[in-house]
């Protein structure tokens, strides 16, 4: 029958140390130092003193110890790398490693800020001496089945997103394309006269992203002059970028030389076209 294996974990965390004996398939036991079940430890002296006491603990109560652990967060570890901090009490089997509290913090899913006593005693420390090693092994193969199953779902989800979001742009795509439709056809009459007579309805639609022809009856009947007044006043509220596109789309076209500019239009179709 194989020797059981006693540890001895010091924890130090936010300026308090404390120690706990550890063997497999029980429960963590608390050493006192100086009588309480933490102590603080603000200077090597305190460190030392601590240590101290915790020697004559285990000594008193006739523990063996086989395994030193200290679990510090970043201020006590870059102490307890210093030799002067880490006085020899244990003799030369004083065999220990050190290991980072806010890593672990990070692998049980906790903050750094977040480690209660509680939870140290009652799932860190009996974490340290998982007795059986295949059970922990398949732990670790259910976390990582867990953590790939939630990395295949994100990615599914976000795949789903992207689509959803492929098919908003589209459809807003093929909505503006319209509204060009529609405002090269509301306002193409308010600045040329007779301009569905020189521009196809096929090519105006081709322009606009399109292969159905626009419906746009053929002769088309010019505006009255009250509605032209309307139309172009409404045209000259537009953004300029609008107004642009419109008068842009057709000045790059060979038609734009049979187009006749309505006088109250002129200055500002030159102007745009400028």
């Amino acid at each position: 029958m194989s020797k059981v294996t006693d540890h001895l974990v010091l924890v130090v965390n936010n300026g308090d140390i404390s120690a706990w004996h550890l063997v497999a398939g029980k429960n963590p036991k608390n050493i006192l130092i100086q009588g309480e079940t933490s102590f603080s430890i603000k200077s090597a002296a305190e460190i030392t003193s601590a240590l101290l006491d915790i020697k004559d603990n285990i000594e008193g109560i006739g523990l063996s110890i086989d395994c030193y652990h200290w679990l510090a967060d970043r201020h006590a570890r870059r102490q307890l790398t210093d030799p002067r901090y880490l006085p020899d009490l244990f003799g030369e089997r004083f065999d220990w490693q050190l290991v980072s509290l806010d890593w672990l913090a990070v692998r049980f899913g906790r903050k750094a800020t977040d480690l209660s006593s509680h939870f140290i005693e009652q799932e860190l420390l009996p974490w340290l001496i998982t007795a059986d090693d295949a059970a922990e092994r398949q732990q670790m193969k259910n976390t990582l089945e867990f953590e790939h199953a939630s990395e295949s779902e994100r990615l599914l989800n976000e795949r789903i997103v992207m689509e959803q979001e492929n098919r908003r742009l589209q459809e807003q795509n093929a909505a503006l394309r319209q509204v060009d439709k529609e405002r090269l056809v509301t306002y193409l009459p308010a600045l040329f006269s007779r301009v569905f007579t020189i521009l196809g309805t096929t090519d105006l639609a081709l322009l606009c992203g399109s292969v159905e022809p626009l419906s746009i009856p053929n002769p088309y009947p010019e505006p009255s002059t009250e509605a032209l007044r309307v139309l172009q006043r409404q045209f000259r509220s537009l953004p300029q970028s609008a107004q642009l596109e419109i008068v842009q789309l057709v000045q790059d076209l060979p038609h734009r030389q049979r187009l006749t500019v309505r006088p109250e239009m002129r200055e500002l179709i030159y102007e745009l076209e400028g």
